[in-house]
């Protein structure tokens, strides 16, 4: 909710928006433009005819006195009224006419004090030009006029061109109460001001995250967030985000989200972000964005100016280190990464650097590191506020660190060793002293096959019998989730609800589930929440898990072989010994992707669980295997159900295309972000058309899965060659696309 300007020419409707507005609205106070007139002229001693009288002589002084005096005494009933909702009809219309007839006045009126608090107010409102109702070219002379001064006053406005009253008045409810307000892309590149003016107090009263609820001590911070689209600015309620380190240390005040449609161009995104905006009166700037919002053109904007922000950037660290556009971004990033604060410090005598293993230029432990026993169970405390659960892996950050540690009983019981590789950035002047834990290892944490999978496995020699076989079965589940505690629990694990998956354990038998109201109430969410998900082809496989990837501490593993224990109920299991095991990660492009290791079994590592334990020998680590190298915190899906592990493939290594001079600056870091998801989706949309067509296996898919590659490494904006785009009309192969696994499964879904 929030106060209203509608400003706009004599006769254009105002008044009577006032009226239906007020009428329907009780709670609303009203500014009548009118009255406000005619009290200056009772107070002045001047009647309509001494105006006009001026005006037809030539004489403007008294009637630029008069503008000047009611847009005075408009202040005057705006400031009593400020801490209260109203609307106003007639805005700094009065400043309007000013300017019409004497710009160097209204240039003077424009820094007297009095002027700049009114548009002070009208930056913290709903301002709304209101478009003439008919093509008269004296009112569209004078709202070009109106729209100048406002952009004269970094004041942004929408602009209502309905003529239909009744339409007029839903659009300016969807504006006022909902959030949804058309401000166009030009605007919003001048650095005008955004308001943001939701009632943040009513905005408290509604819930943005599932109801049921998630074990861990997480906190989350409720930010402003606008959305841009092509033609108009969203201002969302304050959403939910995950705690991080940038705004648990600067205040939730400091930050704002903007979110980037995806038809935005990325020019317009990145003109916004050079010249940044204002928020309630106050410059706001880009600042970073975290991994997942690369992904989804989401970034945060933080108050002040350019010279300011880079400032805090020094006090948090030197990332001078990086040398390429995206990891300058993603070490920034890391200050913005979700996570629990778990308060845990670690004095310096208490942490080590120890050197990465590496062969032939590659490092088997990129982003692992270890932790003393001690530690670890004041990290699974400060998460969990338990430490019933024996925690072995930790996704965390610190200081100038990001990576994996996992428990070692052969280091000192409160130590942490980090590795130089996990070494994203050095520590500034204002070191962040906490742990931060961003994912840990859980129980029962059910992998899923994808479509990305889906296509590669297909093309690997899996059968289609058995992915259709899978998805029948997990649509059985869906059908009797709300009946059946084996069916209920599964995907209560498989979405990380351990506490509804303990609620269900402890029912003794279907009967006493399907009689807990609690229990229902949360499965019907889940379920709802799936079915309509189900066509994204998100199909759960039982034997198989989301795990982090470790390196083995104690190096009894050979190239090749990998260890794996898991939790399974309230049990833990070893996959047996020469078992084959397949690992992927996402995203899943090439064939090669896609490794098959055998699992082994070893006692030295039997603290080890709901982890892969990895190999650091042989020519090259496995995570260089698969798209883009890296262990340090990334799942990957660990399946060992024998119908969908193909035959083992030959390895492709992803080294990285080399580094050309890139341009580190501000503007390059955003023109990076701005092109980034456009790129993507470019070559995953060519990927995905010739996938259908030919299999994921054609040579224009390989040379797509290596483009993609490439361009993460070169930071340019992606150009697809012509014959990569999409196959040509005449190639099309209706026949081999129907026999499609994925399309199969999609429009049984669909169904």
């Amino acid at each position: 909710m929030s106060r209203i300007i509608l400003c706009g020419t004599r006769i254009i409707g105002k008044t009577s928006l006032c009226e239906d507005w007020c009428r329907e609205n009780q709670g609303y106070g009203r500014i009548d433009g009118n009255d406000v007139t005619s009290h200056v002229m009772d107070e002045l001693g001047i009647s309509r005819d001494d105006v006009n009288k001026s005006l037809g002589t030539g004489e403007k002084e008294l009637y630029l006195n008069l503008q000047k005096s009611i847009f005075i005494e408009q202040n005057k009933r705006e400031t009593t009224l400020q801490d209260q909702l109203y609307i106003s009809d007639s805005g700094p219309d009065a400043l309007v006419y000013t300017f019409i007839e004497n710009k160097e006045l209204s240039y003077q009126l424009f820094k007297e004090e009095s002027v700049k608090s009114c548009f002070s107010v009208y930056r913290k409102s709903l301002v709304v030009v209101v478009s003439p109702l008919e093509e008269d070219r004296e009112k569209l002379s004078y709202t070009n006029s109106l729209e100048l001064v406002l952009q004269q006053c970094s004041v942004s406005y929408m602009y209502m061109r309905e003529t239909d009253r009744e339409r007029r008045l839903y659009v300016l409810k969807q504006a006022a109460l909902q959030g949804c307000v058309s401000i166009s892309l030009e605007q919003f590149k001048k650095q005008l001001s955004l308001t943001y003016y939701m009632d943040r107090e009513v905005d408290k009263k509604h819930t943005y995250h599932t109801p049921i609820p998630v074990t861990t001590q997480a906190t989350t911070h409720r930010i402003r967030m606008f959305t841009v689209y092509t033609n108009e600015i969203v201002l969302s309620s304050q959403v939910s985000h995950t705690s991080n380190r940038m705004v648990d240390r600067y205040g939730e005040d400091n930050f704002v989200l903007i979110q980037f449609h995806w038809k935005v161009s990325d020019t317009d995104a990145e003109g916004v972000l050079n010249t940044g905006v204002y928020v309630d009166g106050e410059e706001f700037q880009f600042v970073g964005c975290n991994c997942d919002g690369l992904k989804d053109r989401t970034c945060y904007l933080m108050k002040g100016n350019p010279g300011y922000i880079d400032d805090v950037l020094s006090e948090c660290g030197d990332f001078s280190g990086a040398n390429t556009v995206f990891e300058r971004l993603k070490s920034i990033g890391l200050l913005f990464s979700g996570g629990v604060n778990t308060g845990v410090t670690v004095g310096q005598e208490d942490v080590k650097v120890i050197e990465d293993i590496s062969s032939g230029g590659m490092e088997f432990t990129d982003g692992y590191g270890l932790i003393g026993d001690n530690l670890a169970k004041k990290l699974a405390i400060g998460v969990t506020s338990s430490c019933d659960y024996p925690t072995a892996v930790f996704q965390i950050t610190f200081q100038g660190y990001k990576g994996v540690v996992t428990k070692s009983s052969g280091i000192s019981q409160d130590s942490l060793q980090v590795r130089n590789s996990m070494s994203k950035f050095s520590s500034g002047t204002k070191p962040f002293p906490e742990i931060w834990v961003c994912k840990q290892s859980r129980p029962n944490s059910y992998g899923n096959l994808n479509k990305q999978l889906i296509r590669v496995l297909s093309a690997l020699g899996i059968s289609n019998d058995v992915f259709l076989q899978l998805q029948v079965s997990y649509f059985r589940v869906l059908d009797n989730i709300l009946l059946d505690c084996k069916f209920a629990s599964k995907l209560a694990n498989w979405k990380n609800h351990s506490d509804l998956s303990t609620q269900i354990a402890a029912c003794k038998d279907n009967e006493e589930m399907k009689e807990n109201k609690d229990i229902q109430s949360k499965l019907k969410y889940l379920r709802n929440t799936l079915v309509c998900d189900v066509t994204k082809l998100q199909v759960p496989v039982i034997q198989s898990r989301r795990m982090l990837a470790v390196c083995d501490p104690v190096g009894v593993l050979e190239y090749g072989e990998c260890y794996v224990r898991y939790s399974c109920n309230n049990n833990v299991d070893t996959i047996k010994a020469d078992s084959y095991v397949m690992v992927a990660k996402h995203p899943c492009y090439l064939l090669s992707d896609v490794r098959v290791l055998t699992a082994v079994d070893y006692p030295e590592l039997s603290h080890l669980v709901d982890c892969i334990v990895l190999s650091v020998k042989g020519e090259h680590p496995l995570s260089s295997e698969v798209t883009r190298p890296h262990y340090g915190g990334d799942e990957y899906f660990v399946c060992w159900d024998d119908k969908l592990i193909p035959s083992p493939t030959d390895p492709q290594c992803y080294s990285g295309g080399g580094t050309r001079s890139q341009d580190l600056s501000r503007k390059g870091i955003i023109a990076f972000f701005s092109s980034y998801k456009e790129s993507v989706d470019l070559i995953d949309t060519s990927y995905q058309n010739w996938a259908d067509n030919g299999g994921a296996d054609c040579k224009e898919c390989r040379e797509l899965a290596q483009l993609y590659t490439r361009y993460v490494e070169s930071a340019r904006k992606v150009q697809i060659p012509f014959n990569l785009k999409s196959p040509p009309s005449d190639s099309y192969n209706v026949t081999s696309q129907d026999e499609r696994v994925w399309i199969k499964m999609e429009r049984l879904s669909r169904e």
